[in-house]
């Protein structure tokens, strides 16, 4: 139980006990030497019973304890823990609903279930309209000039970027909604996560359609969110 070595690994202290009674015939490293996974640290000469018997009790209780299990199955009877044994043994297949399956009653179809499905409706219908007003940038004036200049909507660009058949995870699409007289349309950039070629990377676009790509405070709050989001998940 005495302590024989602290071990600092990622920034983690760890403890290694003696296992048992000794004596330390040798110490093989030398203190803030950097060493390996299965390198040796300490020879201890330790005073271990022998454990042969116990070993042999110890088996035959398992093999007790196994016979107990195949006869419960051959008998007919269901093993709750022979599942531990293999990939396939103990699995019972399903045959319904049991005494023990949770039955839920269906939903009532009254006036108070009417009232509030129309009010999630009602929501979620309000924040499709308010994606698809920023999605659109920043009016159909601005849209028209920048592609009469030949340039993308930054979202078109992170599709043409995007994996084939992958999707594009945008960030706080309604960031700075209602805010700066309501022209700042997702804080003037666009960010998200998306795969190209098989990894996960995150995007940061500039929407030049909204007031000619401005920062506004908010834009910097939501530049840096994502530079997080990416220093944490690289």
């Amino acid at each position: 139980g005495v302590v024989l070595v602290l071990l600092s690994a990622m920034k983690l202290e760890t403890e290694i006990h003696a296992p048992a009674d000794g004596v330390v015939t040798k110490i093989c490293i030398a203190a803030a030497e950097t060493v390996k996974s299965g390198q040796d640290l300490v020879v201890l000469d330790a005073l271990v019973e022998d454990a042969g018997a116990a070993a042999i009790v110890a088996h035959e209780a398992a093999l007790a304890d196994r016979r107990h299990h195949v006869t419960a199955r051959q008998q007919g009877g269901v093993d709750p823990i022979a599942v531990w044994y293999g990939q396939l043994e103990g699995v019972q297949p399903c045959s319904g609903a049991s005494a023990s399956s949770l039955r839920l009653p269906p939903p009532r179809k009254d006036a108070t279930f009417a009232a509030r499905e129309a009010r999630h409706r009602g929501l979620l219908a309000e924040l499709q309209q308010r994606l698809a007003v920023v999605q659109a940038g920043g009016g159909a004036v601005s849209v028209e000039q920048h592609r009469k200049r030949g340039k993308a909507l930054p979202r078109e660009r992170i599709r043409a970027i995007l994996d084939p058949g992958t999707s594009f995870l945008e960030l706080s699409p309604l960031a700075a909604f209602d805010m700066y007289d309501g022209s700042a349309h997702s804080a003037s950039i666009v960010t998200g996560i998306g795969v190209v070629h098989g990894r996960e990377v995150l995007f940061v676009a500039n929407d030049a359609t909204v007031k000619g790509g401005t920062y506004y405070p908010l834009t910097v709050k939501k530049h840096l969110r994502a530079q997080q989001i990416a220093r944490e998940n690289r």
